[in-house]
């Protein structure tokens, strides 16, 4: 989920330049009804989003024991220790700050979650 809509959008054409099946939430509501109709194995998040943050959608998705696989990759603009804190307290596996690069998604999308 990303709340800038062209960045999403380019977003989901590069993971899908590389291979990825893509599907891009405008929002936390309709990103939790898509895992829940179709799961996903990995899920990119923005922190500042309308209507739910990311920690909240982190927390709820957490909280759904069918959803316990997931990865979840906090991709924003908020860093520091902090932050960090927040987003491993609400569920994310991990916490990049923007701007990523592609390199590094896949990196961590390929990833067994022991960083």
């Amino acid at each position: 989920m990303e709340d800038v809509p062209d960045v999403g959008r380019t977003f989901c054409a590069l993971l899908e330049v590389f291979g990825h099946d893509v599907e891009l939430a405008p929002n936390g509501v309709e990103a939790l009804e898509a895992l829940a109709e179709r799961g996903a194995n990995v899920v990119i998040c923005d922190i500042g989003l309308p209507g739910m943050s990311g920690h909240e959608f982190a927390r709820r998705v957490r909280s759904a024991p069918e959803l316990a696989d997931v990865c979840l990759i906090a991709v924003t603009g908020r860093g520091g220790p902090e932050q960090d804190r927040l987003s491993a307290e609400a569920g994310f596996d991990f916490h990049l700050l923007k701007p990523v690069s592609i390199d590094e998604i896949q990196r961590l999308m390929g990833s067994d979650r022991t960083l």
